[in-house]
């Protein structure tokens, strides 16, 4: 399996990758948040959840009515920010880190 730990390629225009950083940050604290809240009313706020993305139908009654509304150019923002278990988290992190560094030097 392919776990890239480092890259060869170094900062050339910018001190420290901090937008980075700050997305690793803010990640790893939605997560610990959905986590330890356990708030699936969130979840379901700020995720998107396919069969209502791409489809008319909408969710079961008690879900919907705690759910409050958000307008869908949000929530296209805010589900990246939740991850399924620490496995998936900690993957998406990684490559953030590895990868991240060299998209936000080239920005």
């Amino acid at each position: 399996m392919f776990v890239p730990i480092h890259d060869e390629n170094s900062l050339k225009s910018i001190p420290f990758q901090y937008v980075t950083v700050s997305l690793i940050v803010v990640n790893v604290v939605v997560f610990m948040l959905s986590v330890v809240g356990g708030d699936m009313v969130a979840v379901a706020s700020f995720g998107i959840i396919p069969k209502e993305l791409f489809d008319t139908s909408l969710l079961p009654v008690p879900i919907e009515e705690q759910v409050s509304v958000r307008p869908t150019q949000l929530t296209l923002f805010t589900y990246m920010f939740f991850h399924g278990d620490v496995l998936h988290l900690a993957g998406n992190m990684l490559f953030l880190w590895v990868f991240g560094d060299n998209v936000e030097d080239a920005m």
